[in-house]
């Protein structure tokens, strides 16, 4: 599985649950802990989730956007 389509599918678990834990998302996606602690520290990083001890928390700013712009938000910018 290619890392931004992992990130993507993270933060779709993330946003729909609200809140998950490392060991939770992992076995979901059948991935080390961490890989998921990697991925949660780049989408804390795009501000798309809030880390917490243990996991992270869905920060609302990719709710209700078009999947384009998720993409977009997804991926890493050139600077």
């Amino acid at each position: 599985m290619k890392r931004e389509h992992r990130l993507a599918q993270v933060l779709e678990i993330v946003h729909s649950q609200g809140s998950v834990a490392v060991e939770e998302v992992a076995g979901i996606l059948n991935v080390s802990a961490a890989t998921i602690r990697r991925d949660f520290d780049t989408l804390a990083k795009r501000q798309l989730v809030s880390r917490t001890h243990g996991g992270a928390v869905s920060t609302g700013n990719s709710i209700g956007l078009p999947i384009n712009i998720k993409q977009q938000k997804l991926t890493p910018s050139n600077s």
